[in-house]
């Protein structure tokens, strides 16, 4: 699941539909990212590769980094968050070590 992105492109639409001039707090979590995004529930279950979605190459690959899962009560020590290292937008701090 992914839970925020970095914003690149369509930036003046996502402000308006979250009402928020801050690029960090645009799609810093799910409903943040689903109301910049316009992402409903009539989007449940449609591919991502597929219109009306699309996916775009990355030019380098992200170091992806594992942390421990956060707002949970079981199975905290399982690192089941991936993040992109040293990215900002992440939808909460990555714990320290």
């Amino acid at each position: 699941m992914i839970r925020a992105l970095e914003p690149t492109s369509g930036i003046d639409e996502q402000r308006r539909r979250r009402r928020n001039d801050n690029l960090r707090a645009l799609c810093s979590g799910p409903g943040k990212l689903c109301q910049a995004l316009a992402v409903t529930g009539a989007h449940d279950g449609l591919p991502l590769d597929r219109p009306p979605f699309r996916l775009r190459e990355r030019k380098e690959a992200p170091e992806i980094v594992t942390a421990p899962r956060i707002g949970i009560t079981r199975a905290t020590e399982l690192s089941w968050r991936y993040l992109e290292a040293n990215n900002p937008y992440i939808s909460r701090a990555r714990p320290r070590a």
